[in-house]
């Protein structure tokens, strides 16, 4: 933690951290800046706690106070719940990624996240490498508005490849026309953070 700090440290803070040891593997820290529109060097946290594989860094926004002050530790807590989730977890999540403050608030309750996922995604939230391409397909063309061509540079693709994909995975969760866009966007964000933990068990293959 000390090292992870004097890292954030580099980021421009007004003096020197406060830390918390939680328990043996767990520490808080909050630290202080001028204002806060500054922001993290998120890039330098990333490759200091890329020298310890099994850390895992979660971070909340910069606010003014003292309500600040806990309303940013409640973020990094919430954005904890993606981080050390079981399968596909990422060394550094902070509650301003995109999609993290969602994801973090229904991995609260994994149970209940994993039905409502099966039930919007259908037989697109199986556990399976092939399905995986389709949902990150849909999940990128959602983001970017629909629109194939962005899309297809994104992913590196070419635009009918994006298109196959988009039209294949659309019946997979029973909605061609997309009725329910922002269920299937919310669903398939969560299933790129939290992966396996939400997702269903890939049906044994025939022989």
């Amino acid at each position: 933690m000390l090292r992870l700090s004097l890292a954030a440290k580099a980021s421009g803070t007004l003096g020197a951290p406060l830390i918390t040891a939680v328990d043996r593997s767990t520490a808080w820290a909050w630290l202080p800046f001028a204002a806060p529109s500054r922001k993290l060097d998120q890039e330098t946290l990333r490759a200091v706690a890329a020298e310890m594989p099994s850390c895992r860094v979660s971070l909340g926004l910069p606010a003014l106070g003292i309500a600040g002050f806990r309303r940013t530790h409640d973020q990094a807590q919430t954005a904890r719940r993606v981080a050390i989730a079981p399968g596909r977890s990422r060394q550094l999540v902070s509650f301003s990624d995109e999609g993290i403050a969602i994801t973090s608030i229904l991995a609260g309750d994994l149970e209940s996240t994993r039905v409502w996922v099966n039930e919007v995604l259908g037989a697109l939230a199986a556990d399976d490498t092939n399905t995986e391409v389709l949902r990150e397909t849909l999940r990128t063309y959602l983001i970017s508005g629909e629109n194939v061509s962005e899309t297809a540079a994104s992913m590196q693709l070419h635009r009918n490849s994006v298109r196959y994909r988009v039209n294949k995975a659309l019946p997979e969760c029973g909605s061609e026309n997309m009725a329910n866009r922002i269920d299937i966007a919310v669903a398939l964000n969560a299933c790129h953070f939290l992966g396996p933990t939400i997702l269903r068990p890939a049906a044994p293959s025939r022989r």
